[in-house]
């Protein structure tokens, strides 16, 4: 946002350079983006008459000219059309520095020089040469009567200004208007800050409701909305002044009226408008949303298509306005127009906000609403504007006006201690101290006691809400490099997390050490994925699912997985493999959060199509059984729970149990669940409850480091024969049962079954590593130890096979 420094003049007293106040604006808060000087004062241009005005021997379109600067007599070469003798002019001489920018960025400076054989000592200037206008159709023609060798500061008002490029931050729309940063600079300089409105709002007559009636049906979006008619207004041309500050800060001069209602804008920061009042069909504004599409032409001549639940001002038969936009095209004012209503209103950010984005279209009046203006400057700006065309207009007057405030905007009131400040500054401040800053900010102080303030926040600073943000107010104003270094910081630690949160985290950990990627599901399923993994009596359905995909609560979380797997599968995916951790619902009488709903939280490890893909080392691997039930053992293993989980084989797969009770299951997709959810590939997972995994982490020892062992181990590969539908974890949890603490390690070396079996049974090969710590282990150390481990296989129905 563009901010004048002579606008800025108007309302604190700056002695500092312009480098200095973008600096000081920039610390406060509100960085400045650019500082650009516009206008100038043209040192080295006077008047000057022309004396003769002759051809150019050597060129058709140029003429030589001599001028009388009131010094001396110039010879120019000038190429303007309408040069002529006797007329009044200004005239760059030799060594003045122009506003003309050059193709490579640096201004134009007048030099003697030959043009095309004659000698020009200067330059008989156009408006736009000097950067008073765009007109280059001639040289500026002053009045006959301008006295000859005067500078043109002397004989003509020019404008000089600098204007800083401020970038307004959202949360503070008390900085979107130039009253806005002479506030924080007031604060900032401890200095005076001049205020173009009167504290106490003078008084406006109501009209009749014969000459206007306002209706806000939609308060919600309009908090306030005050209107003030005025007559015997005359539309023209704005003053210079006013012109000059308007197009400082990129706003083109209108008319009288307009420049009025965004000169105010841009002074108070509250967004105007002006309406004929003869287009105002029945004398009347009602303003509401609309609950249908429309079509409606703006201001700028477009016809927009405005979508439903946009707030318009409307009169009695048609809308006049979007609403905190734009105006329409059917109530501007015109050259003819002598009675206006301005008006001045508070409306809803957030519906300001959605209208202007689904429009596409943002103006000067929504880059503020949508920040939230100031609800208690409403009326005061509608006044503003009336004084100004009051004093453009002589005759007009103020019939009156309408100050409709269905609700009402109360100042928020915060304590601050002191102590706080100082803790979190780091800084000794005194009590006085922190006032000052406040109150130059306009906030209302009380105090209380020698440690304690009661501030009341003013409206136009609606990001001000906890007793944060006013040290942050206070900090900003002393200046952020007054803070002290601390020196050495300490940070404080962070409390230690839960056991159960470590434990998930070591649990995620595990899963993608072991190459599976998460996933998140959906917690809703369709009636029938749901009804496909668990009875009717335990689903929970939703009242009023928004579609079909999403009635149930998830039982399981195998659906999402299968959903996953298909999804990656008919893109072409050939090697799927995923986990997830999520939440699982059933009915419960008890409930966990909410009576008669049980949650649990589980973990998937699921696996689909090729465990590994062609390669010109291997031919492809189809996805097996044994390969997931090797990551499932794997990933128990990285928990710590590899020994205290026992497996059974069960119809559908592998069951898990930890002390007896079953806590996950490893299942096999069968053909009919595979077209269920349109999967192509194999399929497998393990799924099981995270609480019970979490509950067996917390029992298991921590982990420990020893050093290497000084000993040897011994190893022995045993055999035996056993029914095929003998599971091998059953018996791998005999073998460690009976092997103690001696045993290292347990693995499965081989699988037969064939030849010189009988039928019906298998071989399993297991080899067991030993190891004590202490000493070197003897065969007479292990005769116990393996005459135990065979007897109890042989009470379960394994024999010795070597």
């Amino acid at each position: 946002m563009k901010i004048s420094l002579n606008w800025l003049n108007e309302y604190v007293t700056l002695d500092e350079t312009p480098a200095d106040i973008a600096e000081r604006i920039t610390l406060g808060g509100l960085e400045v983006e650019e500082t650009r000087a516009i206008g100038s004062t043209l040192d080295g241009v006077v008047t000057g008459v022309v004396l003769t005005c002759e051809p150019h021997p050597n060129a058709d379109r140029l003429k030589v000219t001599t001028v009388d600067i009131g010094t001396a007599e110039l010879p120019i070469v000038c190429g303007a059309p309408n040069v002529a003798a006797g007329q009044k002019v200004l005239v760059a001489t030799v060594g003045t520095t122009l506003p003309l920018t050059l193709p490579d960025g640096s201004n134009l400076v007048i030099k003697s020089a030959k043009i095309r054989g004659e000698v020009s000592e200067g330059m008989i200037c156009a408006l736009d040469e000097l950067g008073l206008g765009d007109d280059h159709s001639g040289i500026l023609v002053l009045p006959a009567e301008t006295p000859v060798g005067k500078p043109v500061k002397d004989v003509m008002d020019l404008y000089v200004d600098h204007v800083f490029d401020v970038a307004i931050t959202p949360n503070r729309p008390d900085a979107t208007c130039h009253l806005g940063i002479a506030r924080d600079l007031s604060a900032i300089l401890n200095t005076n800050l001049r205020k173009p409105v009167p504290a106490d709002e003078p008084d406006l007559k109501p009209v009749a409701p014969a000459q206007l009636r306002v209706t806000i049906e939609s308060p919600d979006a309009c908090h306030r909305y005050v209107g003030v008619l005025m007559t015997g207004v005359r539309v023209g041309p704005s003053p210079k002044w006013l012109q000059d500050r308007l197009n400082a800060v990129g706003l083109r001069s209108i008319s009288n009226i307009v420049d009025a209602t965004n000169y105010v804008m841009m002074e108070l920061g509250q967004p105007l408008h002006a309406f004929d009042m003869r287009t105002l069909a029945g004398k009347r504004i009602v303003v509401r949303t609309e609950a249908t599409e429309s079509t409606f032409t703006t201001l700028d001549g477009q016809q927009r298509t405005v979508p439903a639940g946009t707030l318009y001002i409307r009169d009695g038969e048609k809308p006049v306005a979007l609403a905190g936009v734009m105006g329409g095209l059917n109530s501007e004012i015109s050259d003819s127009t002598t009675e206006i209503l301005i008006e001045s209103a508070y409306f809803d950010p957030k519906t300001i906000r959605r209208a202007s984005k689904l429009l596409g279209l943002q103006t000067d009046s929504s880059y503020r609403f949508e920040r939230g203006i100031d609800p208690a400057i409403t009326r005061k700006a509608a006044l503003r504007c009336a004084e100004l065309i009051l004093g453009m207009c002589p005759g007009a007057e103020i019939v009156g006006g309408i100050d409709a405030n269905p609700v009402r905007t109360e100042p928020k009131s915060i304590d601050l201690r002191i102590e706080f400040v100082n803790r979190i500054l780091g800084m000794d401040l005194k009590l006085n101290q922190v006032v000052s800053v406040l109150r130059g900010l306009e906030f209302e102080v009380q105090k209380q006691g020698d440690n304690r303030l009661s501030v009341t926040v003013p409206t136009f600073r609606p990001d001000i809400s906890r007793e944060i943000d006013l040290v942050e107010e206070v900090a900003r104003i002393l200046d952020y490099n007054k803070i002290p270094n601390p020196g050495k910081i300490q940070f404080s630690r962070p409390y230690p997390l839960p056991f159960r949160e470590t434990a998930i985290r070591r649990i995620r950990e595990a899963a993608v050490r072991l190459g599976f990627r998460e996933m998140y599901g959906n917690s809703l399923l369709p009636d029938q994925y749901a009804g496909r993994f668990a009875d009717e009596a335990t689903l929970i359905h939703t009242l009023n699912p928004i579609s079909r995909d999403t009635t149930t609560l998830r039982p399981v979380l195998a659906p999402g997985f299968l959903r996953a797997a298909a999804f990656n599968a008919n893109r072409g995916a050939k090697r799927v493999r995923l986990f997830e951790i999520g939440n699982i619902f059933r009915q419960d009488a008890a409930g966990t959060w909410l009576p008669g709903v049980h949650e649990d939280t589980h973990v998937l490890l699921g696996m689909s199509g090729l465990s590994r893909e062609t390669h010109w080392t291997s031919p492809e691997t189809p996805f097996s059984a044994a390969e997931l039930s090797g990551q499932v053992d794997a990933f128990l293993e990285i928990l710590g729970l590899a020994k205290q989980v026992v497996k059974q084989v069960s119809g559908e797969g592998i069951t898990y149990t930890l002390d007896g009770t079953e806590f996950g299951r490893l299942v096999l997709v069968d053909a009919d669940m595979r077209k269920t959810f349109d999967l192509s590939q194999t399929a497998g997972y393990f799924e099981g409850s995270v609480g019970r995994l979490v509950s067996a982490m917390e029992d298991v020892d921590r982990i420990t480091y020893a050093p290497i062992p000084k000993f040897p181990s011994i190893e022995y590969d045993i055999a035996v024969v056993t029914e095929k539908a003998t599971a091998s974890g059953e018996l791998e949890g005999l073998i460690r049962a009976k092997a103690g603490s001696l045993l290292r390690s347990l693995t499965v070396f081989d699988v037969y079954e064939g030849k010189n079996l009988p039928e019906g049974s298998k071989s399993l090969g297991y080899r067991l590593v030993f190891r004590d710590d202490e000493k070197t282990l003897t065969l007479k150390d292990m005769d116990g130890i393996l005459s135990g481990i065979v007897s109890a296989l042989e009470k379960r129905g394994a024999r010795l096979r070597t």
